[in-house]
């Protein structure tokens, strides 16, 4: 056998062995190639399932979620609305005892203004009586008498001198000076 022939043979054998590994190469890329499709379908089932089993989990937490925070809701209602039916009684008990602290303290006024009132009238005529009197030591028995009149609609008191000698309008400017005075 010469060079060329064992160049052949070899050749031969290399081809053998390179189609023998090429078949083999492609055998095994095409399991590889099938596991990875089987793992690729795996995760893609797998991913499903837990896109599935997450959109149950996230809605149960959802409602779960709504129906604490509708609970916390009704009682921030519910004590907003104590609260506030608090204030209006507490409020409507402030406007009732300030309204009958104002009345009282209104006729506590209007009873010191009426005692000040009939002290006054009681000293003007005190002091009338004492006029008339000095003026009777004085002059003698001129003027008949001195009254103090009220008149109410005027909310003042006059001291008026009635004399028996003098007229009416004597009796008038007497009281026209009594008003000056004042």
């Amino acid at each position: 056998m010469g060079p060329l022939t064992q160049d052949l043979a070899r050749l031969r054998d290399e081809i053998t062995s390179a189609r023998d590994a090429r078949k083999q190469l492609i055998g095994s890329v095409k399991e590889f190639v099938g596991n990875l499709k089987e793992s690729v379908d795996d995760l893609t089932s797998n991913a499903a399932a837990m896109r599935a089993d997450f959109r149950k989990t996230h809605a149960a937490t959802v409602r779960k979620a709504k129906a604490e925070l509708s609970g916390c809701v009704s009682d921030i209602k519910r004590n907003v609305s104590s609260m506030q039916s608090a204030f209006r009684n507490a409020n409507t008990e402030a406007a009732r005892k300030t309204k009958a602290d104002c009345a009282a303290f209104a006729s506590g006024v209007r009873q010191t203004v009426a005692g000040i009132k009939r002290a006054t009238a009681r000293t003007r005529k005190e002091v009338a009586a004492d006029i008339n009197g000095a003026h009777r030591a004085w002059l003698g028995a001129r003027p008949t008498r001195i009254e103090v009149v009220h008149k109410p609609e005027l909310h003042r008191t006059e001291t008026v001198a009635r004399v028996g000698s003098r007229s009416e309008e004597s009796e008038k400017r007497v009281s026209a000076k009594t008003k000056k005075r004042r």
